[in-house]
């Protein structure tokens, strides 16, 4: 059976277009295909698309979390803790 890609996203509470951009950009690995303009996976894909997507989010954030450490610390209050980016 074949679901939206949007549709997934909805399901899984997840940004729609971001998810949609990354399925396109990884269709040979989930085996996206394109019908009538919209982007539609395979159920046995689903499963491996939101969890590979959900680790790029992940990163992301630690990406954004270690740039502010490295970037602003000189303006972070000293609150007699170290800050670590894995821990948020």
């Amino acid at each position: 059976m074949w679901h939206k890609v949007s549709f997934v996203a909805n399901q899984y509470r997840l940004p729609e277009a971001d998810l949609v951009d990354f399925a396109l950009a990884h269709d040979a690995k989930y085996h996206i295909v394109v019908e009538n303009g919209d982007a539609e996976v395979n159920t046995w894909n689903v499963d491996a698309l939101i969890k590979d997507f959900r680790v790029m989010l992940a990163e992301d954030d630690l990406d954004e979390a270690e740039y502010l450490a490295n970037n602003f610390a000189h303006v972070m209050p000293d609150v007699g803790c170290e800050f670590d980016p894995k821990l948020g």
